[in-house]
């Protein structure tokens, strides 16, 4: 099960017109560095909370970030891996099984960080487009 947040940022009129001025190659750019700084929160306090036998687990949860067109989306979770490494247990970890209780690292994270992360994205898509922007003017393209 997937949790989705959904972002409203003040002023965002003036980004969007500022926005559509970019090149889309840009556009996912800037959407891309500010769905990492947004995410980092929740990963780092993930971090903290993930039980650590041997440290794999922990040493796997990663950010993945993909962009297509205008909208993005930030994963974090466990790197993939073959048979008996982090990414083939962590589920088991966080939701439990009938044989061991769970043990949530992600879930707990992205509750206690959603705000944080949140406004986060809010300062960096801010911070990226105006950025980009005054390196177009710059260069005059």
């Amino acid at each position: 099960m997937t949790q989705q947040n959904v972002v409203d940022i003040e002023g965002m009129g003036v980004l969007k017109k500022q926005f559509k001025d970019l090149s889309n190659k840009m556009q996912r750019g800037t959407i891309r560095t500010a769905l990492r700084s947004a995410a980092a929160p929740v990963l780092s306090d993930a971090k903290k909370r993930v039980p650590v036998a041997t440290g794999a687990l922990k040493k796997g949860l990663a950010v993945s970030v993909s962009v297509k067109a205008v909208e993005g989306k930030a994963d974090i979770g466990v790197r993939r891996g073959k048979a008996g490494q982090p990414a083939r247990r962590a589920h088991l970890v966080e939701f439990g099984t009938r044989h061991s209780r769970a043990q949530p690292f992600l879930r707990p994270a992205l509750e206690t960080k959603a705000k944080v992360a949140t406004e986060r994205f809010g300062v960096s898509i801010k911070r990226e487009i105006d950025k980009v922007t005054a390196k177009v003017k710059q260069t005059g393209g």
